[in-house]
Parts: C-alpha cells; structure tokens; sequence
C-alpha cells in the first residue's frame, strides 16, 4: 500500500492516555480508532523520508502498516499516523509467549525469509529486528523499519533472529 500523501505541518493530536510504548525514535499512542501515532524525539525527522521507506518495502513485497497522515505533534515534533497492527506486542515477544504455533509458525517463517530474500534482491538494509515485526491474521508485517540503506543486509543478521523462527524452508 502506498502511503497517504499529507501536510508536514498539520498538527495530529494523540491521546496521552493511549500510550503504548517507545523506542529509540519516539513514543507511540494508540488514537482508539484502529490508528495509531508515532510521536519521533527527532525534530529534524523528514516524514517525506519515511513514507519512502514504507512506499519502497511495500513496492518489494513486505508489508508494513499504512501511513495514514503525516504532521507534527502538539509540541512541534514530526508525528505520522498509521494502521494499528495487533496489540503493542513484537514478534519477539509473540514468539517468546508462544503465540504463534504450528501452521501460523509455518507461514511466519517462510515469509520471514521471502522478506529476507526481497531486501537481498533490492540490496537494502533495514533496521532488521524482532521488536520491529509483528505477525496478525497469519501475516508478516514491519511494524518500523527505522532506516533504509542502500546496501546488502549480513546474512548473519537473518541468521540471528531466525533462532526462534526456524531455519530457511
């Protein structure tokens, strides 16, 4: 899916009590609407950047959620609002609680690795980590794939967190 085009400027209000997590780059609430805002600590943040990354993983086959609008937040900071995906759980933790069994842990694992396979393809690298996936409804998706680099990702980075997955099929 293509992401939304927006207003850089347009103020996305989140509500502070929806607080889900944060992470290196911000914060994320969820809006009780099936959305979800990501509020980023950066203010020099280009959101017409990260809509790309998500614009160029979509185009190569591996999903992430749908940008809805991009602004600022209430403070000034750069915000994007997008698809909410599950609960707030990783894939690490889904994987770590036993979540995903059997057939779904089939499935998991062979798109994990056409996923792996597509960024070897295109020669991008991606902030490729478990905390950044999830899998809902018997789908992969990346939830934040940070950065994009134009350069191949070590085969030893799929390796690593394929412990918990399973080896290629």
């Amino acid at each position: 899916m293509k992401a939304e085009a927006g207003e850089p400027n347009k103020i996305l209000k989140v509500k502070k009590e929806g607080y889900i997590d944060a992470g290196d780059e911000g914060k994320v609430y969820s809006n009780g609407d099936g959305s979800v805002t990501k509020i980023y600590h950066d203010n020099s943040r280009n959101m017409e950047s990260v809509k790309a990354i998500y614009d160029k993983l979509n185009s190569i086959g591996i999903r992430t959620p749908k940008i809805l609008e991009v602004g600022k937040s209430e403070e000034g900071l750069p915000a994007m609002r997008m698809e909410q995906i599950g609960d707030g759980d990783s894939l690490r933790m889904q994987l770590m609680m036993r979540e995903i069994m059997g057939k779904d842990l089939a499935s998991l694992r062979q798109q994990y690795w056409a996923y792996a396979d597509a960024l070897k393809q295109a020669n991008l690298r991606i902030d490729w980590n478990l905390k950044n996936m999830r899998f809902e409804n018997g789908k992969l998706y990346i939830l934040d794939p940070s950065f994009m680099k134009n350069e191949p990702t070590s085969d030893a980075t799929y390796n690593m967190f394929a412990s918990m997955i399973g080896p290629r099929p």
